[in-house]
């Protein structure tokens, strides 16, 4: 499988995604998309019960951590990850993103922006994004990183947050 995680995926980063997502030490994760040598699997596995397969225990997930490589796989992921996640557990994931304010259809790399929109048609709450420096990965690219939150049908929105 590899590592296919950018560079930019520090400890700190992990860190601040972490605290972001509240598990508790005894949180069930999944993580894919990372192998064992990684700063990502090092990092959570010294806080949290990891695990490398989707586990065949009945009991849902309280987080995942995974990485897409386009829009089309973030659709796809973020519907198949959001059934083996309890209700509130969160996903953290990584995605390349291209530079822009306007999406182009049939451009397979999003902008942030889509990539929220994704979330949320999802069944998901975005809680948090960190986008790397565009240079990191060059011709326009750059990486983002994620948090969100599995929402509930019917679940009322979030109150309104100040910008003031």
């Amino acid at each position: 499988m590899g590592d296919r995680w950018p560079q930019g995926w520090t400890s700190d980063r992990i860190s601040r995604m972490a605290k972001v997502a509240h598990w508790a030490s005894t949180a069930q994760i999944l993580i894919l998309d990372a192998d064992d040598s990684s700063p990502i699997a090092q990092f959570l596995s010294q806080l949290y019960r990891i695990h490398r397969t989707r586990p065949t225990l009945s009991v849902p997930l309280d987080g995942i951590v995974r990485r897409f490589g386009s829009k089309v796989e973030m659709t796809e992921g973020l519907t198949a990850s959001r059934a083996d996640l309890k209700p509130g557990g969160k996903i953290i994931f990584g995605v390349p993103v291209r530079e822009g304010a306007k999406s182009l259809p049939p451009n397979p790399v999003p902008i942030v922006q889509q990539c929220l929109n994704l979330c949320v048609q999802s069944g998901f709450e975005p809680e948090a994004t960190e986008t790397l420096d565009p240079t990191s990965l060059g011709q326009g690219l750059s990486y983002s990183f994620f948090v969100a939150r599995r929402r509930e049908p019917g679940e009322p929105p979030p109150p309104a947050r100040n910008r003031g």
